[in-house]
């Protein structure tokens, strides 16, 4: 299984061997850290307020400054996730072969592989992600409460490393409420999580008129939004 990780560290670094992808997405995560790191505010490549992602990813990449730096931390993101599943995968998977097979299709799946290689927030997304779920995991089956902060850290994190982490953060609360059957927890583990995400909403609306998040919210139809997400959720119990 370690050899695996040796593996996907040797195919990030032939990918990553001009350095990491860029694109219009990563040309603002790198405006921001910058302007970060030079003024202590968060803008874009063409100087406007820095509003249309959240504002961990930007602030992420402006720890480690330069490029190369950059680089390696997103193979230390890559191996953690790995190894972090790699454990996840021989506590569910009872067989050898299924454990072996599991850790293979995230090796060299390409979904999750891609978004190493480029200067993408998924990467770092992936990895909160699973954290979250590590704790979930601890928390229902000790119910120690600090497995449970730990888990409301990283949700808030996970909110903050990219919008879509709002709708995770729900799919969590159903998973806990379906574990653990207490609906005053849940809702205290939702809102708890949501309060990054809500505070840096209130942050866009206060520096921008019209927030350009806002038009992206309905892009798609209200009801059409309602349905994928549902549908979403529901396959997780399937």
């Amino acid at each position: 299984h370690h050899l695996l990780l040796v593996v996907g560290a040797a195919l990030f670094l032939y990918a990553t061997a001009c350095g990491l992808g860029i694109t219009h997405d990563s040309r603002q995560y790198l405006a921001a850290a910058h302007s970060l790191l030079q003024n202590g505010t968060l803008r874009t490549a063409d100087g406007a307020t820095y509003a249309h992602w959240p504002p961990l990813y930007p602030a992420w990449l402006a720890v480690w400054g330069a490029a190369e730096t950059v680089k390696y931390a997103h193979l230390a993101v890559w191996l953690v996730t790995l190894f972090l599943a790699q454990r996840f995968g021989q506590k569910m998977l009872k067989t050898p072969f299924a454990q072996m097979f599991f850790l293979l299709t995230l090796v060299f799946g390409t979904p999750l592989f891609l978004v190493q290689v480029f200067v993408w927030s998924e990467g770092l997304f992936v990895l909160l992600t699973v954290l979250v779920f590590v704790f979930f995991r601890k928390f229902t089956e000790t119910a120690q409460k600090k497995y449970l902060f730990w888990m409301l850290l990283f949700s808030n994190l996970v909110c903050l490393q990219r919008l879509t982490g709002m709708f995770f953060v729900v799919g969590f609360g159903l998973l806990l409420w379906q574990t653990k059957r207490n609906v005053k927890l849940t809702l205290v583990y939702v809102s708890v999580s949501l309060v990054s995400v809500a505070l840096w909403m209130l942050r866009n609306t206060c520096v921008e008129a019209e927030p350009s998040f806002v038009g992206d919210l309905f892009v798609v139809g209200p009801l059409v939004s309602v349905t994928n997400h549902l549908a979403a959720i529901g396959n997780w119990f399937v």
